[in-house]
């Protein structure tokens, strides 16, 4: 079965978070294994580093579409 459709929201430049405790928790347990001092450095990395696997499942199931598509 086919997963639904899913709109991708637009993102704003900057994006309002309410932490809650733990949120800080969490926070906290990163900046302290990554050596990180800037919450906001963390939170970019970490986005980069989700971004990039998330392109690559992409890219993996494009190309298995891809095969599929011409038969091959």
């Amino acid at each position: 079965m086919a997963a639904e459709p899913f709109e991708v929201p637009e993102v704003k430049d900057q994006v309002g978070w309410r932490l809650s405790e733990q949120d800080k928790k969490d926070l906290r347990i990163l900046m302290a294994d990554r050596r990180e001092k800037s919450p906001t450095a963390l939170l970019r990395d970490v986005i980069h580093e989700e971004a990039e696997e998330a392109r690559k499942r992409w890219l993996r199931a494009t190309e298995r579409f891809a095969t599929k598509e011409t038969g091959g």
